[in-house]
């Protein structure tokens, strides 16, 4: 099979964040002008001793899993089941005891066809930052979880989803910081484009709230600190008055497949992936460089075989800090004089920053877009940074209104720290 021609649609989509269970729980959240951003010092009172009381974070006693599992793990493997359901595979990777050999021999053909590639940052923090305590606590022996190495390392999450589901085909953790999840999915279309698998399920995941974490973005001066007041006013892309991003917790995954795998078992299609570029800015590691999201950006569209001008969407990076003004600068380069019809958002004024995660639940929420065809808003766009280079139309909320507009081809950009730039295209299924 001439391997350039093997195409890759999205037949399944999974996501959860303290916005909502699933993909389309937070998408209506999101269209209402909803924020999961809130005041976190109730709930984790170290905070007390930083600049930052705020998160788009779970409690700590959200979510009940076994001393195996950390909680990135548990979202990741919450989020899997959502996407494999809905992709119409659940029973295909499924196979009792009492089914016959042709059933078996299926299965097994399915499963070792079939892998799991997720974006992962620094794996269990909670469980890590739990067991430190222990260690200088007396009896420390007692108490300390025995399984602790198998819940922590980035692998938890792939690994033991393959594991349920026996998998065979690649599972892997990929880290490329907040570009984790894009990369993932990037990575699994070639994985399908080369033959080596039908069917990838890539995105990404994160737990975010853990006092090393925090400590770790505030030294840096990454995260917001004037709005602790005002907490769902602090996440604000684009806008003026930003003044950092605003951490979030979550997961999100797609179900890439093979085109004709997937219509041969006559799955549900929501989009194809026609395109992904990446690039590296090998400059700083905080820094973005403009040149290389530039070149990620063209990386896609040349991979797509699309022109600028057939972009109808595109979903940002858009984190909320100084670097907003970077992508702004890179889409114009890109888009031309097209930028000024271009339509833009970043979801992050709802759901925070959720870093590893953050290429995954945004794609699903971009295709969500695609098939409404509505255009999601942007958050808290009070005051655009227009002086700042910001002056593309990100769609800001205005209460009780829609933005309705037919999405054929959307760009979705993910950037991360060190430089890491993954740009994916998606094409609406019709």
């Amino acid at each position: 099979m001439n391997n350039s021609k093997r195409r890759i649609v999205v037949t399944g989509i999974g996501a959860i964040c303290p916005l909502g269970r699933n993909v389309d729980e937070i998408h209506e959240k999101i269209l209402q002008g909803e924020s999961s951003v809130r005041d976190i010092t109730t709930d984790y009172p170290w905070t007390k001793n930083f600049d930052v009381k705020i998160g788009s974070v779970y409690g700590p006693n959200y979510f009940k899993y076994s001393r195996r599992t950390s909680r990135f793990t548990y979202l990741a493997q919450n989020v899997t089941e959502q996407a494999i359901k809905d992709s119409g595979l659940a029973e295909l990777l499924s196979c009792p005891e009492e089914s016959t050999d042709d059933v078996k021999r299926r299965t097994e053909e399915i499963r070792r066809r079939t892998g799991i590639l997720l974006g992962v940052g620094l794996g269990g923090l909670i469980e890590i930052e739990k067991q430190m305590q222990i260690l200088v606590s007396p009896r420390n022996n007692e108490r300390f979880n025995k399984m602790f190495m198998l819940s922590v390392i980035p692998d938890a999450a792939p690994g033991s989803i393959a594991n349920l589901y026996h998998l065979h085909a690649d599972s892997a953790a990929i880290g490329t910081a907040c570009a984790s999840a894009s990369s993932a999915m990037m990575y699994g279309a070639m994985h399908i484009r080369e033959d080596n698998a039908d069917i990838m399920i890539c995105g990404g995941t994160v737990e975010a709230i853990t006092e090393l974490t925090y400590r770790g973005f505030v030294g840096i001066k990454a995260l917001s600190t004037k709005r602790n007041h005002e907490p769902k006013k602090a996440s604000r892309p684009f806008d003026k008055d930003r003044d950092g991003f605003v951490l979030g917790e979550g997961s999100g995954v797609l179900v890439l497949e093979e085109l004709e795998h997937a219509q041969n078992r006559n799955a549900k299609i929501y989009a194809e992936l026609v395109g992904y570029g990446c690039s590296s800015d090998g400059t700083h590691f905080t820094e973005p460089n403009m040149d290389y999201q530039i070149m990620a950006m063209e990386m896609a569209l040349k991979k797509s075989g699309l022109s600028p001008e057939q972009i109808d969407f595109v979903n940002c990076h858009g984190t909320s800090t100084l670097h907003d003004s970077t992508e702004s600068y890179a889409i114009r380069k890109v888009f031309g004089l097209h930028a000024d019809r271009l339509v833009c958002n970043s979801y992050k004024g709802h759901i925070g920053h959720t870093t590893t995660a953050s290429g995954g639940i945004e794609s699903a929420l971009l295709i969500k877009a695609m098939q409404q065809s509505i255009i999601p808003p942007t958050l808290n766009l009070e005051n655009p940074d227009i002086e700042g280079g910001c002056d593309l139309d990100y769609n800001a909320f205005i209460p009780g209104e829609l933005r309705r507009k037919f999405i054929n081809y959307a760009m979705k950009n993910s950037f991360g720290f060190y430089g890491h730039n993954i740009v994916l295209i998606f094409r609406k299924w019709i």
